[in-house]
């Protein structure tokens, strides 16, 4: 049996959503995100529409975490509509450890007014990052130690010119506290 299908499936909680989409197209959902790194977390909303690379028989624990109605597509329409797989950072990994790095250096002390090329560059990669294994808190319910890379996502993230800036919070890099840009 394959590991992976040759559709993707978005998943929703209510019938409603579904006939929704099928009468509307997706819509883009700001997702609260927290990619957390060696002594550091980022924090942000992301504008996305996600899906999941699931075979059918492997998909009840996911249809418990996220809804019972879905919808499959071909996967040759998500790589032409610009979907793409998450990138699952494991916390203490050196990639994590990197990406925490370029980020203090690129977005420290700015905002969206004053964001440089390669900052954007570092909030489009943040945009498409998930940890590999945290917590998972869904319909009040919470699952340690949740392997978020089980769910093989993939998401449409619309080009930063078609959804405001994502960062709502940033570390203070000396201290490690999370203050707020808004």
């Amino acid at each position: 049996m394959a590991l992976s299908s040759n559709s993707l499936i978005h998943f929703t909680e209510r019938k409603n959503s579904l006939i929704g989409i099928l009468q509307d197209n997706f819509k883009i959902f700001y997702c609260l995100e927290h990619v957390y790194c060696k002594s550091g977390v980022f924090v942000g909303a992301v504008p996305m529409v996600s899906f999941c690379d699931i075979p059918l028989s492997e998909i009840k624990n996911h249809i418990d975490k996220y809804g019972c109605y879905g919808l499959g597509l071909k996967k040759s329409w998500a790589i032409k509509k610009g979907l793409n797989p998450v990138l699952y950072i494991e916390k203490e990994s050196m990639i994590g450890h990197e990406f925490r790095n370029t980020a203090k250096k690129l977005l420290s002390g700015k905002n969206d007014k004053t964001l440089s090329e390669e900052g954007f560059t570092i909030i489009n990669l943040f945009r498409y990052m998930k940890n590999y294994e945290h917590e998972l808190i869904r319909k009040d319910k919470t699952y340690p130690n949740y392997r978020f890379s089980d769910e093989r996502e993939w998401r449409f993230v619309p080009p930063k010119e078609d959804a405001e800036i994502i960062i709502l919070e940033k570390l203070d890099w000396n201290s490690h506290q999370m203050i707020s840009l808004i």
